[in-house]
């Protein structure tokens, strides 16, 4: 046993508890707060001089904390102990990281004896950004299979982090509670789970669960239903929490109380923009992109400046699958809503992300009846009134100055409020319609779908997407339009020609290539010379799918192509759009996955670029230069509100959702070329997931429609001082 293990083992023998569940066992719960050395073993962390208690300043809350420094060119092995087959471990601890090096500041996992992490198991890294407090909340369950296993907490070199409150649990899954339990999983696989199939994480999410739960005590049949009537998981409580109608009421009727105290965003224009900020610069009467300072910035139709701050699928209810869940829920009675003309229950209509692509479950919205029973709505048209009555005004109490993607339809209707459009026709209709490209996928195997850009259908379609938007797209409060979202680009530049190549004689972009390689090769001899090939002629070339070239200047024309085939596509959406509306800015396709070559064509072609970028920070973002960009999504997903899934970016409760929101605000308005940023969504998603098995809590209104109060105050701290932030001094920023 080495030193830390047998620091720890007496630590636990010391310190450990039997909570009131008996299969549960407290392994170490630490505050520091005695400032000694028992204080630090009971924590599980080894004596060390790598390791010392901190006061004053440094401590994260009360008197002391610990600090771990690990040392430029090793890592320290914070904590490590053994741990039982079959056990699940929970952990949680507050963490505020001082100095970073080349990796994550810390990181608490499952691992082999030789120190590797196991697969799919929960693991906590800390956020490489100095001086926030922060909390980090996980677990994992650990495999059966009779091999040994350890629990790791490591520092590696050169960071150096303080923490304090320090709780790790024990829990032996018994055969009351066995069937909340499953082997750690890939989360995108949301059937594997039997007990709580259709969703991303469970009530048991390690991120979520608290090992004092009463579902620990609970068999199964006791547990379900699991949802409310209100679409809330039962068996947690937490501010704001719907217990009754009356509590809707009550909520709003608080909502409208605090926005009164808050006050108006102050040096508005009805834009949203930052008033008498014109300067000498000449209005379009359109919104428009400027250059002020060395920055890129936006400019409202009048001039002033505009920073485009906005908010994802506004106004919008997402539906949740009950076939074969009917037991999750305790009332899915569509006839128990006082809006008698709304479809509670209806068919899916387009396929489900990891579903069959044939199957239509049926699906119900709790949200919506929760809406209706709130405000008294009694018809659908009163509901549609009231969503847009809501949205406007509670984006000019958050301080939010943009509708982002997807907001409910009827909130366009006669704006008041700068909108951004998206039509996401092309990536869908080329789904549906098997225009992309279809390789061989012995072969080459895509990601996931690409649109074959040069099949004529492609260019009428995205003028059909676009066109259906015209009376929208020339309004004045229009920002711009996304056309499409994340399309699936692979990584590698050169592999979705690779893909060409292999696909059937038919495909265009097939022919477009052999087009493209006649210009350079006018002979079959010189392309078989080029690329070492066997082609007979031209009609070879289209029927071969199993050569690809491995020559240079074979390799050469596949990237050349490639990078013509990624244009063109931007190419045709510019063009599209601006026959449709001229002055109307062309933002992107809300970049996910890239190559340099989809870079490069949007760099040229759109007027923004956009980007979904879910990461801590964007204040060293460097992948375009000199050009105007705009998050399309960003968010961090909260654990503490009854959702199980914790997002791509997770935070484990509403302060520190709060804390990394400012930060990465402020990163972006600091940054040259950001001109706007939208947070990923308005509301949080169903507890019980919606059709593709997302289940997080980003939303700044929870599934009651009740705003999430420390999110909305980060808003309206962020959007006071936005331009402050950006320009440093607001008096001249618009000279």
């Amino acid at each position: 046993m080495n030193k830390t293990v047998f620091a720890f083992a007496a630590a636990v023998g010391a310190f450990a508890l039997s909570c009131r569940a008996a299969n549960l066992t407290e392994i170490a719960n630490a505050d520091f707060e005695s400032g000694d050395e028992a204080a630090v073993l009971a924590a599980g962390i080894a004596p060390s001089p790598n390791v010392k208690i901190v006061g004053g300043s440094d401590a994260i809350d009360g008197k002391y904390s610990v600090m771990v420094s690990a040392p430029e060119k090793s890592h320290h092995l914070a904590i490590k102990f053994p741990v039982k087959n079959g056990a699940v471990y929970l952990y949680e601890l507050r963490y505020k990281v001082r100095k970073t090096g080349k990796y994550s500041p810390f990181s608490v996992r499952l691992c082999n004896p030789n120190g590797t992490s196991v697969k799919y198991s929960g693991e906590a890294r800390g956020v490489k950004i100095k001086n926030v407090k922060l909390t980090a909340k996980e677990g994992f369950k650990v495999p059966s299979d009779g091999k040994s296993y350890y629990f790791r907490l490591n520092v590696p070199c050169g960071s150096e982090v303080v923490f304090d409150n320090i709780k790790i649990y024990e829990i032996i899954p018994d055969e009351t509670n066995s069937y909340l339990f499953v082997e750690n999983h890939d989360k995108y696989d949301i059937f594997f789970d039997k007990t709580f199939p259709g969703m991303y994480y469970s009530p048991t999410a390690f991120s979520f669960l608290d090992p004092h739960s009463p579902i620990l005590d609970m068999p199964k049949e006791k547990f379900f239903p699991f949802i409310d009537k209100w679409g809330q998981y039962k068996y947690a409580d937490w501010p704001n929490k719907i217990k009754s109608d009356e509590d809707l009421a009550k909520a709003h009727v608080e909502e409208v109380a605090r926005y009164k105290k808050f006050g108006k965003i102050p040096n508005r224009d009805k834009y949203g923009a930052l008033e008498n900020s014109c300067g000498d610069f000449k209005p379009t009467g359109r919104f428009c992109i400027d250059k002020v300072g060395g920055k890129w910035i936006l400019r409202a139709p009048n001039g002033n400046l505009f920073w485009a701050f906005g908010l994802n699928s506004v106004g919008n209810f997402a539906s949740t699958v009950v076939d074969g869940r009917e037991h999750f829920f305790e009332d899915i009675d569509p006839n128990n809503c006082p809006a008698k003309d709304i479809k509670l229950i209806r068919k899916t209509t387009r396929p489900i992300l990891h579903y069959p692509p044939e199957e239509r479950p049926n699906v119900f919205i709790h949200s919506i009846r929760t809406y209706a029973w709130k405000y008294g709505l009694k018809s659908r048209n009163e509901i549609l009134a009231k969503i847009k009555e809501i949205s406007d005004w509670r984006m000019k109490n958050w301080g939010v100055s943009t509708y982002g993607c997807w907001a409910f339809p009827t909130i366009l209707d006669n704006p008041t409020h700068p909108y951004i459009l998206n039509t996401d026709a092309p990536k869908l209709t080329c789904a549906s319609q098997k225009i992309c490209i279809q390789p061989d996928p012995e072969q080459r195997k895509l990601f996931r779908m690409v649109p074959d850009v040069c099949d004529p259908r492609f260019r009428k379609i995205v003028a059909g997407g676009v066109a259906r938007l015209a009376k929208k797209l020339d309004n004045e409060f229009c920002v711009g339009i996304f056309i499409d979202n994340e399309i699936t680009w692979e990584t590698k530049e050169g592999y979705t020609t690779e893909a060409i190549l292999t696909s059937p004689a038919t495909q265009a972009a097939k022919i477009s290539f052999r087009e493209f390689l006649k210009k350079r090769y006018p002979e079959i001899a010189e392309l078989n010379a080029a690329w070492n090939a066997k082609y007979a002629d031209w009609d070879a070339f289209l029927a071969e799918r199993k050569f690809i070239p491995a020559t240079e200047k074979g390799k050469k024309d596949i990237d050349d192509f490639d990078a013509v085939f990624h244009e063109k596509y931007y190419k045709i959406c510019r063009e599209e759009l601006k026959k449709v509306s001229p002055d109307t800015l062309y933002l992107g396709s809300r970049f996910a996955w890239r190559n340099k070559h989809a870079l490069r064509a949007a760099e040229k072609y759109c007027d923004v670029v956009s980007f979904n970028l879910y990461r801590d920070t964007v204040e060293n973002f460097d992948e375009i230069k000199d050009k105007p960009i705009i998050v399309g999504e960003f968010s961090f997903s909260r654990s503490d509100y009854g959702h199980f899934w914790k997002g791509p970016r997770q935070v484990a409760n509403g302060k520190d959702q709060a804390a990394m929101f400012d930060h990465y605000m402020r990163g972006a308005l600091k940054h040259p070329n950001f001109v706007g940023a939208c947070w990923f969504t308005y509301g949080d998603q169903p507890t019980a997931a919606r059709p593709d098995g997302e289940n997080a809590a980003f939303g700044v209104v929870d599934i009651c429609d009740t705003p999430h109060y420390d999110l909305v105050r980060a808003f309206r701290k962020i959007s006071k001082k936005m331009f402050d932030i950006r320009f440093g001094d607001t008096a001249n920023a618009g000279k």
